[in-house]
């Protein structure tokens, strides 16, 4: 017990002696705030004892050196050493220029990479609850650990992450929690006869209405067609991806004309 490893305001374990010859008493100098020597009434044991109440962010250690004291005769007294080797608690914070902790995406695109600095007595770090295609990388040199990738999950549905950072030390490890939102790419499906997707029809006569089903991380659609073509109009419901063109064209066109329209789904991530 006299070279002993111990966490910050965690008990030591103790360390006793009996002093004799002609010593009377005894001190310790050398040992952190927290540690004390402690005399059992009425004999000639010690004990130190306690915890380290001290704020520090890297491993210390702390050379103690007990010696007796009091001798009568004038003659050498006696010395002897005991070491703690001080180790903090875990720490973890984002580093400077990291990306957030919590990122909404597309699948198959890449996260910003979330990095975080490991401090105090943190020497490694891991994760759980990540999606798909994140992988971790940890720098032993800059005491870093990373998150990276690019998102491979499949969802059908906009789908939350949560994820855990916890580091690994010598002490009590530190947690970091953070979110990955990944939505799923927005698709849209022709619903009516594929007949209707190319018609001919006469002047001031009605299309066969279009229909359609967007899905996925939609937001609304984009509708193009040239050359333009007044009364073939799309409605769209944003609340249930729900679409159609429909309408009856009347330009007053003295030659058949052909119009080529489009349509786009428009994303949220």
């Amino acid at each position: 017990t006299l070279n002993q490893p111990v966490c910050v305001d965690s008990s030591i374990e103790s360390i006793t002696f009996t002093i004799g010859g002609g010593a009377s008493n005894a001190a310790v100098i050398g040992n952190p705030q927290g540690i004390q020597l402690t005399r059992t009434a009425g004999t000639d044991n010690f004990t130190i004892h306690g915890k380290p109440e001290v704020n520090i962010v890297t491993p210390t250690t702390y050379t103690m050196t007990i010696t007796t004291i009091g001798n009568q005769e004038g003659c050498q007294e006696e010395t002897i050493t005991a070491i703690l080797n001080v180790s903090p608690d875990d720490g973890i914070q984002l580093a400077a220029g990291s990306g957030p902790l919590n990122q909404t995406l597309c699948v198959s695109t890449g996260i910003d990479t979330i990095t975080f600095d490991l401090t105090g007595g943190s020497n490694t770090a891991n994760v759980s609850g990540l999606p798909q295609g994140i992988e971790t990388t940890l720098n032993v040199a800059s005491r870093t650990f990373s998150l990276s990738g690019i998102l491979t999950e499949i969802v059908t549905q906009t789908t939350e992450y949560n994820y855990t950072v916890t580091t690994s030390g010598s002490c009590v490890p530190a947690i970091l929690n953070g979110k990955i939102t990944v939505a799923p790419n927005a698709t849209v499906t022709v619903t009516s006869v594929s007949t209707t997707l190319d018609q001919t029809i006469c002047d001031n006569t009605a299309v066969d209405a279009i229909t359609f089903q967007a899905a996925g991380s939609y937001t609304d659609i984009s509708f193009q067609i040239s050359p333009s073509l007044v009364g073939f109009t799309p409605v769209f419901d944003t609340n249930t991806g729900v679409g159609s063109i429909s309408g009856s064209p009347n330009i007053g066109i003295v030659s058949s004309t052909t119009y080529s329209y489009t349509v786009a789904i428009i994303g949220d991530a």
